[in-house]
């Protein structure tokens, strides 16, 4: 006998290259150049979904679960952003690829606060709504940078949204601010409280810290009042950083080397 029938396309895709990692409950997800790839980590399911299951075409980017709306999102190098609670019923955010107002327009980090979904992308932020799906906002100029700067990250602490702009190191705002498209609302917090200049930073949240990384140097913010502390011992000496993850009060660091 014969798997599947006739006229039936079948996905023989590689996945070994993964680009970006999320978890959701019990089940991993993990985005490739091919698509995605989910694995239960109670029953050991493992599946795989691309184009023939409804994503989108393109080259998967940026994966996001949003546990507030139970939502997975998945950014492609051309701006497409798909997104799902069920995988058999997939919708599509296009407002950011459609725009005609930039060149460069890729979607560098995702996040999400208050319900709304944050895209950091190659001209800013852009947030999106998606219970009344529409995009609600697009911040442009962040402190004294120059209009339409890439944004590498963004983050939710201490009632604050800080920001990477990339090349011009950290800033932050209040997230109730009434116009966080107005640049002077932004301040600059490289350079001050103890935390190095630096063009680019890593981030993560963690339940009550803040935590920002260069490839050689990790800190961490307990109190917007505070100042910064360099996190290093006689067992823990940062080197090669490439990526940091927080869930809770635990801090994930991939590196380069091994420490």
């Amino acid at each position: 006998s014969q798997e599947g029938q006739i006229g039936r396309w079948r996905n023989y895709q590689s996945h070994r290259q993964g680009v970006d990692v999320t978890s959701r409950g019990n089940e991993v997800y993990s985005i490739s150049r091919a698509g995605l790839a989910t694995l239960d980590l109670v029953r050991y399911w493992y599946n795989e979904y691309t184009t023939l299951d409804g994503l989108s075409g393109g080259v998967p980017q940026n994966i996001f679960y949003d546990k507030a709306n139970d939502l997975m999102f998945i950014a492609y190098a051309n701006s497409t952003v798909d997104y799902f609670t069920d995988k058999k019923n997939i919708h599509t955010y296009r407002d950011i690829e459609q725009t005609r107002n930039f060149s460069r327009k890729q979607i560098l980090h995702i996040n999400s606060n208050q319900g709304l979904i944050y895209f950091a992308t190659e001209f800013g932020i852009v947030v999106y709504d998606v219970k009344s799906n529409e995009t609600r906002f697009t911040y442009r100029k962040i402190g004294d940078n120059p209009q339409d700067q890439p944004v590498t990250k963004i983050g939710f602490a201490f009632n604050r949204v800080y920001v990477v702009v990339q090349g011009n190191g950290l800033y932050s705002a209040p997230v109730n601010a009434p116009n966080l498209a107005d640049g002077s609302v932004w301040r600059k917090e490289s350079g001050v409280k103890d935390l190095p200049e630096a063009p680019d930073y890593l981030m993560a949240v963690a339940t009550n810290r803040l935590y920002l990384a260069t490839s050689d140097s990790l800190f961490y913010l307990e109190s917007p009042d505070n100042n910064w502390n360099r996190l290093v011992d006689s067992v823990f000496k940062p080197e090669g950083i490439v990526d940091l993850h927080a869930e809770g009060n635990t801090l994930a660091i991939l590196s380069s080397v091994r420490v």
